[in-house]
């Protein structure tokens, strides 16, 4: 008889209806005690359950809470639903309960969970003053309910209110802030061991030269002023993944054209020596999982091509080289008239030295 009197006596305690054979839990009014704690990111409500576990609000920053009630012992027998259901405490006569509905419970020492609408409403039914309570099956053959208490409730409540916004605000601003560095450009790449290439890198949705990359450009439009001969200079546009596929090709085709435009207008170069290709998100240098993939695969790779070492003119010997064979085909290749061939070959001198003669016909009266 003593541990069921144990039992009980919380919620007795606690001035709330006992209904005979109900295995009760919950705080009586001296233990019945809040608690508001903010760490790991979290903001948290909580109030313990004598002889039963803890009961717990928790949000992470926004409105978007989540209750949960765990238990220092096993689930009660039977699982399959709990009702949820406010109860008002004896100073409240003519207070009807009100029921909130139905969620499912699980085995384990977490046996459910409320989403973020009914945990507001237990919330709401608590700053009222109601006890909500849970019915969760049976115990021992006895059906077991847990109560939370309302007293003292709203001693810690509006700091938990308050916990809520301030953290929001924090991971907002930290959002932010990510997200501008996210957005900010690498420093642009220029190497003198290989002064005909670079790498301009530019920010999120953006083709503007930054102040790195109008550096680079000025060593290369330097590097290219002092060239006597370019064959053409090749400019290729990327882009991150953000974004639709058209809008990337756009963006990575304004962003060549602004390397474009700069090099005509400081390097004195023809735009026909000035090749432009875009390939939106086509070709990523890395993988676009996070934005430090996303700034590098935000950029524009230039190279200058210059004519063979030791022979500026060789683009154009291999024309004529091309040239002279096509020519040659044609010679080798051309069509001898069957029974006018060549003269009978001098003695001593092969068939091939003779000249290929072609004889007229009279033309037709």
């Amino acid at each position: 008889m003593l541990p069921r009197l144990f039992v009980t006596l919380p919620l007795m305690l606690a001035c709330l209806p006992c209904p005979a054979g109900v295995r009760a839990y919950g705080a009586s009014i001296d233990e019945s005690v809040w608690r508001m704690d903010k760490g790991a990111g979290a903001c948290r409500l909580s109030q313990r359950v004598p002889l039963y576990g803890t009961a717990q609000f928790v949000s992470r920053g926004s409105r978007d809470i989540e209750f949960a009630l765990r238990l220092e012992r096993g689930t009660p027998e039977g699982g399959g639903w709990a009702r949820v259901r406010t109860v008002a405490p004896l100073w409240q006569p003519g207070v009807l309960s009100r029921e909130l509905g139905l969620v499912p419970v699980q085995h384990g020492l977490q046996p459910f969970r409320l989403g973020a609408d009914m945990a507001w409403r237990v919330l709401a039914e608590l700053e009222q003053g109601m006890f909500p309570t849970f019915s969760l099956g049976e115990e021992r053959g006895e059906p077991v309910t847990v109560a939370l208490s309302a007293v003292n409730f709203l001693e810690r409540y509006p700091s938990f209110l308050a916990c809520i916004d301030t953290l929001g605000a924090e991971l907002r601003s930290a959002a932010e802030s990510a997200a501008r560095e996210a957005a900010k450009p690498l420093d642009s790449v220029y190497a003198e061991d290989a002064p005909n290439r670079a790498t301009l890198f530019f920010a999120t949705d953006s083709a503007e030269l930054t102040p790195s990359a109008l550096d680079v450009l000025g060593k290369l439009s330097a590097f290219i002023k002092q060239q006597p001969k370019i064959e053409v200079v090749i400019i290729d546009g990327h882009a991150d993944d953000r974004g639709g596929l058209k809008a990337n090709l756009k963006l990575s085709e304004r962003r060549a054209q602004a390397i474009k435009d700069y090099l005509v207008g400081n390097t004195g170069l023809e735009p026909i020596k000035l090749r432009t290709r875009a390939y939106g998100e086509k070709y990523p240098a890395v993988p676009s999982k996070d934005a430090a993939g996303q700034a590098r695969n935000r950029r524009v790779l230039l190279m200058v091509q210059l004519p063979a070492p030791g022979d500026e003119k060789e683009p154009i010997k291999q024309l004529e080289k091309a040239v002279e064979t096509m020519n040659a085909i044609e010679t080798v290749t051309k069509p001898v008239i069957l029974g006018e061939g060549p003269t009978p070959a001098e003695p001593g001198k092969g068939l091939e030295s003779q000249p290929v003669i072609e004889s007229k016909k009279e033309p037709k009266e």
